[in-house]
């Protein structure tokens, strides 16, 4: 019976599992630092790029699949291996990064959120990441395959099938991430990205209260408690510590007053969520994206302010604290204030809320 693969085809797989390689290293280097010259190129505006990537995910998943039971099954053919690998390096990889390009322009003209371009960015570099190690490991069992023919290595053990189960579940989980994007569309990927600042912001504020909780109950408990300890108390009572120090009570009205209004801030996230980005237009203007930017900027922005809050409390700075805090409150009334009116620049129930919501974020 003739081999699987002659020396030849192993050596043409072994270069273009290292050329892929390289041209993987290339785009990924593109994702992270992006030049201008993709956004100055003529926009093609009959091709959605969500819907290209979508594609080129679907696609890459499923020649992944193929790679992933050639390798693990013998005998190892290498010019199989190769078709598909090439058919990935030359064609669903560079119809992938051209949907990156496609967004970009999207972006930079106004007509795709700048936070979606970034997530689908972000999860195709994740692709190409999880695909790299997938190079890596074809051209590392075509060397020791071609290293056997010439009578060196050592056989198989397994691990390899197990390893490219691995990289194969890897690629599948960002393909699948990717494909979600449009799937989602522009609200669902903007949802998700509030949601999770909003529970970033009341975990903050979860744990300013915990610092900030008084403990003067416990003092019966703690009167057994050795000299070494109440040196410690000492030390928390000058420095902060993991507690407010007792006997500073203005500092701890001013720290639940702040905390009040921090969670009253989380709860514009949730209104905004249901009443704004749930009811986003499938179809965006020029004028409904930036308005999107602009409010997606603020509401990253609070968490790391109230960040910037608990460090001055824990530093028991409470002016810089207080100045820290009308910041973030100034902030919010601008966030409410941007979409106070729906899509439509109609008033409707949120946009009576948002009224209300500014009085209590300024009293």
């Amino acid at each position: 019976m003739a081999p699987a693969s002659t020396p030849t085809d192993l050596k043409a797989l072994v270069d273009l599992a290292e050329s892929t390689s390289t041209l993987l290293s290339q785009f990924l280097k593109t994702l992270t630092n992006p030049s201008q010259d993709g956004a100055s190129a003529p926009l093609d505006e009959n091709i959605d790029p969500l819907a290209l990537l979508h594609d080129s995910a679907k696609l890459l998943r499923a020649h992944t699949t193929k790679l992933s039971l050639l390798l693990i099954n013998k005998p190892f053919t290498a010019s199989a291996i190769t078709k598909v690998l090439r058919e990935v390096s030359g064609t669903v990889l560079p119809a992938m990064m051209g949907g990156v390009q496609l967004a970009s322009q999207l972006a930079a003209s106004h007509k795709m959120p700048v936070l979606v371009e970034k997530e689908t960015r972000a999860r195709v570099r994740r692709i190409l990441s999880a695909f790299s190690e997938e190079a890596v490991e074809i051209k590392g069992m075509a060397e020791r395959v071609l290293d056997e023919g010439n009578g060196g290595g050592k056989e198989q053990d397994g691990r390899e099938g197990r390893d490219t189960l691995s990289s194969t579940g890897v690629v599948w989980q960002a393909c699948d991430a990717l494909m979600e994007v449009q799937q989602s569309g522009f609200a669902g990927i903007l949802v998700q990205r509030v949601e999770e600042w909003k529970s970033t912001l009341l975990d903050a504020v979860e744990e300013l209260k915990e610092w900030g909780e008084d403990d003067e109950d416990d003092e019966d408990e703690d009167e057994d408690e050795d000299e070494d300890s109440g040196d410690d108390e000492e030390f928390d009572d000058m420095f902060g510590g993991d507690k407010m120090p007792k006997g500073n009570r203005e500092l701890r009205e001013q720290l639940e007053k702040s905390l009040k209004k921090t969670k009253t801030i989380s709860v514009l996230y949730q209104a905004i969520v249901k009443r704004r980005l749930k009811a986003l237009p499938k179809q965006t203007s020029v004028h409904t994206t930036e308005k999107l930017d602009q409010l997606m900027d603020i509401l990253q922005s609070i968490p790391e302010t109230v960040d910037e809050m608990a460090s001055s409390f824990y530093d028991l700075d409470g002016e810089e604290a207080a100045e820290i805090f009308n910041k973030c409150c100034s902030d919010a009334v601008r966030a409410s204030e941007l979409v106070k009116q729906n899509w439509e620049a109609k008033d409707d129930e949120f946009t009576t809320w948002s009224s209300k919501f500014q009085d209590a974020i300024k009293t």
